[in-house]
């Protein structure tokens, strides 16, 4: 009968109905996972980056450390080079003072020695 009929066309209705909203209520829990997994991911990413930018950080206060290492290194061989070079300095002043002093060492023996020359003559002079 027509009765009948209507009734199994709403059964299958309601029937697809339930299935279509079986089907919709799957994909917004899939939606929902997809918008977890998309959140979470981009947490990692801002971690990763946070991650990097701290690592680029690093590295440049390493480049920076080791510049500065390097120009102490420049410093202290510039240094030694004006360290040498004033003990050069003072060395040939020394050699000049041992030689001046040399000089009048002997400048004193030869008027030491005239003097005692001079001594003996007025010493055989008054005899």
């Amino acid at each position: 009968s027509e009765n009948e009929q209507q009734s199994l066309i709403i059964e299958n209705m309601n029937a697809e109905i339930k299935e279509i909203k079986s089907t919709l209520d799957e994909n917004e829990y899939q939606i929902t996972d997809l918008i977890t997994g998309r959140q979470k991911l981009e947490l990692e990413l801002k971690e990763a980056t946070l991650l990097l930018e701290n690592g680029k950080l690093q590295l440049s206060q390493s480049e920076n450390i080791a510049k500065a290492k390097d120009d102490n290194i420049e410093l202290l061989k510039d240094k030694i080079v004006f360290t040498e070079s004033n003990l050069e300095n003072k060395e040939k002043e020394a050699q000049l003072l041992k030689e001046q002093l040399e000089a009048l060492n002997l400048e004193y023996s030869t008027i030491n020695d005239a003097l005692h020359d001079s001594h003996k003559q007025l010493d055989s002079l008054n005899k």
